[in-house]
């Protein structure tokens, strides 16, 4: 069945490929499973995903898949969510084409671990901890992200999880987005976190640095219980 990714639901599954994706980020052709849900990719045009391994991962990072037709086996692997945008897929009608759809249970154990990642972290120690924010390589520019994966999986992987921030005039008041209020970094403008568009990144491959800023813990609050609600 071919659909666009505005119209996809949650738990199905496609294959295709993530162009943007670096070294560790699941690179090549491969199902990809749809984490968020319709009214998410309705509203954005896209849809939140995470790939699929035949390759064994332990829980809680990989969730053994179980499908309605039995076409797609293996392991869900939650800590590799991605945005998965219209211009990874090489036709112009945004369209993909679905393969199996995963059970509700194989579903809710995944939803169960994203919400453990997005846990507020009480604790810090020498590495990315949440709630800093960094530069690093997206796309074909430079640009900040706030870390929003908590400490003990940053500590653990070797990856985190993202959500980019662009500088605007104002704040645009979009449900999804958070105003970080850093003027050392943005100056008279604003910088606007996309927490639609969490991604999980390797920070080698994204030639990131640290801006020795962190968001203030009411906007770090913010920007996870946004998360968290894409998750429900």
């Amino acid at each position: 069945m071919r659909k666009e990714l505005k119209e996809l639901n949650r738990g199905e599954i496609f294959k295709e490929e993530v162009r943007d994706a670096k070294g560790s980020e699941q690179r090549g052709y491969r199902p990809f499973m749809v984490v968020s849900d319709h009214a998410f990719n309705r509203i954005n045009g896209y849809a939140l995903v995470c790939p699929l391994s035949n390759q064994e991962y332990l829980e809680p990072d990989g969730i053994k898949i179980k499908t309605q037709q039995s076409l797609i086996t293996g392991w869900v692997l939650t800590q590799h969510i991605t945005p998965y945008l219209s211009s990874y897929i090489g036709n112009s009608d945004s369209m993909v084409t679905i393969v199996d759809e995963a059970e509700e249970d194989s579903v809710d154990k995944c939803l169960e671990v994203f919400k453990a990642i997005s846990t507020k972290t009480e604790y810090e120690y020498n590495g990315l901890n949440q709630g800093e924010i960094v530069k690093l390589d997206l796309g074909n520019k430079q640009c900040h992200a706030v870390v929003l994966s908590e400490n003990s999986f940053n500590k653990h992987h070797n990856s985190v999880w993202v959500a980019p921030i662009i500088i605007e005039d104002g704040y645009d008041e979009e449900p999804d987005h958070v105003n970080i209020e850093a003027e050392e970094l943005f100056g008279n403008g604003r910088g606007i976190a996309y927490i639609e568009a969490i991604r999980n990144i390797h920070p080698k491959e994204r030639n990131l640095e640290k801006a020795n800023v962190s968001v203030s813990t009411s906007e770090l609050e913010n920007c996870l219980e946004i998360l968290n609600i894409f998750f429900e």
